[in-house]
């Protein structure tokens, strides 16, 4: 399978002074993704869920976009978040069920 318009973006940050988000939030953050993907992005499928879902994980991105990566733990988070709207976009997109994944 090939990715035509895969255009996968880094964090823009250029600004050594911003604020970065402790251990703690980036914790509580990935522990979000994973709450929503599993309950609104799993086998049974809603797409209100799922817009829901993909709303927040706009803005766990948004939050960090202009951070500096300085560990993996920062990759880690930007690499779920990123995966995290990929999957649910398509997702939404999809109209029919597929596999083990049902709309609902």
């Amino acid at each position: 399978r090939t990715f035509k318009n895969y255009n996968p973006q880094l964090p823009k940050g250029d600004n050594f002074s911003k604020h970065m988000p402790s251990d703690n939030e980036i914790d509580n953050d990935i522990a979000l993704m994973k709450k929503l993907m599993s309950k609104y992005v799993g086998a049974l499928r809603e797409k209100e869920k799922m817009t829901a879902a993909l709303t927040t994980f706009t803005e766990i991105k948004d939050k960090y976009n202009d951070c500096i990566f300085t560990s993996q733990k920062h990759f880690w988070l930007w690499n779920a978040v990123t995966n995290s709207i990929e999957i649910t976009q398509k997702a939404i997109e999809r109209n029919e069920s597929i596999g083990s994944h049902y709309l609902v």
